[in-house]
């Protein structure tokens, strides 16, 4: 083995070890975080109305099935602007089907899945991870824009007092200042400066967003419409297990801290699919909006609502296409 490539390994442990000791410090952070939140919330936990409502319940668990349908679906809009035209459950299938991978450690293997279920199809390999790009940055940039717009009804929730002014500044400056920077960031060829960039990094050849700008807005606002849609089916949930929706502005609090939560736990690359990081985001938003009189009835209401029902709705999902292809449903004329 040369000097070079015994550096190359050296420094792959480095990152790896580095890598290990984060997640260790973070879980160590977390427990801490659990431990001190159950104790000093237990008393507000046992005053507070828990219930279930189960008609609500299932109406929320249908949203999320609804926005998880949607993810495929506005894969499949940015494939046909790259002139790759699939069949919408051709796209479900392998959206669905390389997802359930996704638990398997390593967070590459469904990317790959993808990209070689999708050449099976007829899209090629270049064109799929374009797709997948331009899929995942407007996915997150839709989720950040959606709190942003919800950001100027917290002051409304009136559970904030003092610092009712504040939010509302602070929601002034986001959509002033936040939009024209997130839209920026959208463009191709924005994107392609940051690809190139990590592709001098990474010494690898990095596919380039070949698409218009008016083409991926249409897209940002597919996904904006998703998050509406789960947004509700969160208000739902969470109304589902003791929380009280007095105003239509509280649901709106309630679908941006959703989407928020979502962006922070799959940004934060520690921890498997934002494991604690979205959950704790979610808890500590709905003690601060005033919808949770502690951080563990926040904890417990993000664990319920924000991860076992968007999981419960992908496993739905992944077990219906399976059912329908193995029953002859075919995902060459669908």
């Amino acid at each position: 083995m040369s000097v070079f490539q015994q550096s190359k390994v050296m420094a792959l442990l480095r990152s790896q070890w580095l890598k290990r000791l984060a997640q260790a410090a973070f879980l160590l952070a977390l427990a801490y975080f659990i431990i001190h939140a159950f104790i000093s919330g237990w008393s507000s936990a046992q005053r507070f109305p828990w219930r279930i409502s189960w008609p609500a319940l299932i109406v929320a668990y249908l949203f999320f099935i609804a926005q998880e349908l949607s993810f495929a679906a506005i894969w499949r809009a940015i494939l046909r602007r790259l002139d790759v035209h699939l069949p919408l459950f051709t796209a479900e299938y392998i959206y669905l089907t390389a997802e359930l991978v996704r638990y398997i450690p390593g967070n590459v293997w469904h990317v790959a899945s993808r990209v070689v279920y999708a050449e099976r199809e007829g899209s090629p390999k270049t064109k799929t991870f374009i797709s997948m790009t331009v899929e995942l940055a407007t996915k997150i940039a839709g989720a950040i824009l959606f709190f942003m717009l919800t950001l100027p009804f917290w002051p409304r929730t009136n559970q904030l007092g003092a610092f009712s002014a504040y939010i509302r500044s602070i929601a002034a400056v986001l959509l002033i200042v936040g939009l024209p920077i997130l839209l920026f960031g959208l463009r191709p060829q924005t994107m392609n400066n940051i690809f190139l960039y990590a592709g001098k990094l990474l010494k690898r050849e990095i596919a380039l967003v070949t698409m218009r700008f008016q083409d991926i807005v249409p897209v940002l606002l597919m996904w904006l419409a998703s998050w509406l849609t789960v947004g509700i089916g969160f208000a739902l949930a969470l109304y589902a297990i003791g929380f009280t929706i007095k105003s239509w502005e509280i649901i709106l609090v309630y679908m941006g801290i959703y989407a928020i939560g979502w962006a922070i736990g799959f940004l934060s690359f520690i921890t498997p699919s934002g494991l604690g990081f979205r959950e704790g985001t979610i808890a500590l938003l709905l003690f601060a909006s005033g919808a949770a009189p502690s951080l563990v009835i926040g904890a417990a209401a993000a664990v319920a609502a924000a991860r076992v029902l968007p999981m419960l709705a992908e496993f739905t999902c992944v077990g219906a296409v399976q059912a329908l292809k193995k029953f002859g449903f075919s995902t060459r004329n669908a």
